[in-house]
């Protein structure tokens, strides 16, 4: 605010020239050890009522938790999955009874405003649901399927009970690769095949007939490019399941008939450290020009 604010006035009302209190004074800004120099800064009047309200009725302030694992949005995202922008934060997994999956907020969901106010990226959207209260509901605009759509959401105080057990599997981190056998189809990069039950189980990666183990992988290929690893494995391309090879061969070849050079795939490898959610490959050759 363009106005002196008093020493020793921190925490009063910040009026208007109605006579109206817009704010509640906080700090000012002093070059000369604090001489004011007229320009102060003050707390929102609105932002002050949801605080104090909440601290009326709980006795503390309880930010806002919706209950999702988030990644940024890229340009070259955008571009594999026909978007016009590259701004939002992509929902990577929704936490099982939190407040996102109560408001219908889905796996792949491109989060690109909160309340109006737009989401650039991951970190902004943290800040965003961060100043929320508890207990608020809110409006979140998302991208589905392509497409723009609002959903209510109401956010809760943060459930440490819900959050997954990010612990680390020590077995997993020296375990062998899968053996190369009969089913194996090589593809850009490395080999895979169907996921096996028993797959599935020793590397941690999903469900039987959910998806493609990985089993070798190319120095400096498209798999190794991406860090994925033998033992990880393909859940889905573009948002469809991947529970055959052929499956993932035809999204390439999807993609390349459409132009794209990339395709977006959903990688399980376990509760590693490294781990991810989605990630860009790019397996469509383009031939040099002559």
């Amino acid at each position: 605010i363009d106005a002196p604010i008093n020493r020793g006035n921190s925490g009063g009302p910040t009026f208007n020239l109605n006579g109206e209190v817009i704010g509640v004074n906080t700090a000012i800004f002093s070059d000369t050890g604090g001489g004011s120099v007229g320009i102060g800064f003050a707390i929102e009047s609105s932002a002050v009522k949801q605080i104090s309200d909440t601290l009326i009725k709980n006795g503390k302030v309880v930010r806002g938790w919706l209950g999702v694992e988030i990644q940024s949005m890229t340009q070259r995202y955008a571009d594999a999955w026909g978007l016009k922008t590259s701004n939002g934060a992509i929902v990577r997994a929704v936490t099982k009874g939190g407040p996102a999956e109560s408001s219908g907020i889905k796996r792949g969901d491109i989060i690109v405003s909160v309340n109006g106010e737009d989401v650039k990226d991951n970190r902004q959207l943290t800040q965003r649901v961060g100043s929320l209260l508890a207990g608020s509901t809110n409006n979140f605009k998302v991208i589905r399927d392509g497409k723009e759509q609002m959903l209510k959401v109401t956010v809760r105080e943060r459930d440490d009970k819900a959050l997954a057990n990010t612990d680390l599997d020590p077995a997993r981190a020296n375990m062998k690769p899968p053996k190369p056998g009969p089913d194996d189809v090589k593809v850009q990069g490395g080999t895979l095949r169907a996921l096996t039950a028993d797959e599935a189980k020793k590397f941690d990666v999903g469900a039987a007939g959910a998806g493609l183990i990985i089993v070798t992988v190319e120095a400096k290929g498209v798999l190794s490019k991406a860090d994925i690893f033998p033992g990880d494995a393909i859940l889905e391309v573009n948002n469809k399941a991947t529970k055959t090879p052929k499956d993932y061969l035809d999204a390439v070849a999807a993609a390349k008939a459409a132009g794209k050079k990339d395709i977006i795939a959903r990688v399980g490898c376990g509760n590693q450290e490294r781990c991810f959610d989605l990630t860009v490959l790019r397996p469509i050759e383009i031939a040099p020009v002559e």
